[in-house]
């Protein structure tokens, strides 16, 4: 989701996926940690997710707000 704000509440820190949907963090921390990632975008329901850090992919899908 291209400009979709991508939060680590834990960190503190926020960043907007690009025009392709992708994002990176680099935030201390201990590689396979796990935190909570928040993604929100207008017109769709906001996903929370625990995610290990380091070298990971993670592919989400966020659902349309329903009227």
């Amino acid at each position: 989701m291209p400009g979709g704000l991508i939060k680590l509440p834990e960190f503190n820190t926020n960043v907007l996926s690009d025009e392709n949907g992708r994002y990176r963090f680099s935030v201390k921390a201990r590689r396979g940690q796990q935190v909570e990632l928040l993604a929100q975008t207008n017109g769709y329901d906001s996903m929370e997710r625990f995610v290990s850090l380091g070298n990971e992919h993670n592919d989400f899908t966020m659902q349309r707000t329903r009227r």
